[in-house]
């Protein structure tokens, strides 16, 4: 997807092997597989349940994004903290920043239970070192409530206590925290409204039961924690989500050449009318002038700028057409022929003029 336009009939296949990515580009292309059409990128809620801890320690071995992540967090207030509920505040704080960094961003996050309480850590409600302390004595860890200075969130809170927005008042009500939100148990309702108006739920872990709608792991329940990562990756990303995950594989990012293939296109435009032949020219340029005049015309077709000479026309314009137009402008200057595959074959001024130049 790099350096190309976004469009609206999306397909995405995920795979492990040659074959199954051939069968499902295939299956799209045939039309049996469903490629839905995103017109506008909808709203995004954040559903926290629990990340088994294998799961979490499989992504974090296999998703070098999220083994970055997670020595922010293991480097901050949960330094050291080796408690199941440490490990279980760490997991969901992690796969939910990988998330919102690699492009989706919630206007809501809840959940049920311990649920709610990640969310309202990750909306900025409890510190984390106040959501590690209410899961902790929740677990009988610690001996008594904790002591909590809640804040504004950051994104409205799904509750299901209330079974819907958590209001201000509320969550900023330590007893909410300590007593209340152990007994929500309307998680479907919360989070119905808004995929009824057309949001789509990000899961981070294992959601409550019951569920609402048709939220749930991406992938099959059954399938590796990596490739129910990337399921749900190409759903929001096919639902119109500008979700990237080009930073998830830890690599630099590169283009790799594909053939070059020649334009079959009729022609349909009158022929100019015959002029006098120009005068004949002194001979081609060469060199600096040369890679100086088809700048020039680069400039003047592609309409951008071109200030270097190692810019290759796909960075600047993949439109075929303006290839065309640039080859054919091209052979009528340098009073040459210039097919449009040998431009596309040296897609920079420096490879097309040593090219002319080898060609005489």
């Amino acid at each position: 997807r790099a350096g190309r336009r976004g469009f609206a009939h999306r397909g995405a296949v995920v795979a492990d092997d040659h074959a199954t990515a051939v069968a499902g580009l295939r299956a799209i292309a045939a039309g049996t597989a469903a490629a839905p059409t995103a017109e506008a990128a909808p709203a995004v809620s954040f559903l926290f349940g629990e990340v088994p801890v294998e799961d979490f320690r499989v992504l974090a071995e296999r998703v070098p994004a999220v083994a970055d992540i997670a020595r922010r967090f293991t480097d901050g207030a949960l330094t050291g903290a080796q408690s199941p509920p440490a490990a279980r505040l760490t997991a969901s704080l992690v796969l939910a920043t990988l998330w919102a960094e690699s492009g989706v961003r919630p206007d809501a996050v809840g959940g049920a239970g311990a649920g709610e309480v990640l969310a309202a850590c990750f909306s900025g409600v409890l510190d984390e070192t106040e959501a590690l302390a209410l899961l902790s004595w929740r677990a009988g860890l610690l001996d008594g409530p904790p002591e909590l200075r809640p804040r504004v969130p950051r994104v409205p809170i799904l509750s299901a206590v209330v079974g819907g927005e958590l209001p201000e008042s509320r969550a900023l009500d330590p007893l909410h925290w300590t007593r209340d939100v152990w007994e929500g148990g309307r998680p479907a309702e919360a989070f119905g409204g808004r995929t009824a108006d057309g949001a789509t739920v990000v899961v981070i872990g294992t959601p409550p039961e019951p569920l609402p709608g048709d939220v749930g792991p991406d992938g099959g329940a059954e399938s590796s924690p990596v490739a129910r990562l990337l399921h749900e990756a190409a759903r929001l990303w096919t639902a119109g989500v500008p979700v990237d995950w080009s930073d998830w594989s830890g690599q630099e990012p590169h283009r790799v050449p594909l053939p070059a293939h020649p334009l079959y296109r009729s022609r349909l435009r009158l022929d100019e009318p015959d002029q006098a032949p120009p005068p004949a020219p002194a001979g081609p340029p060469r060199g600096e002038e040369l890679k100086r005049l088809l700048a020039k015309l680069w400039t003047e077709v592609l309409r951008t700028e071109v200030d270097r000479y190692d810019r290759s026309i796909f960075d600047i314009d993949d439109d075929p057409m303006l290839a065309v137009r640039l080859a054919r402008r091209i052979g009528t200057e340098l009073g040459v022929p210039l097919p449009t595959i040998d431009l596309l074959k040296n897609p920079t001024i420096d490879r097309l003029a040593a090219h002319l130049a080898r060609v005489g």
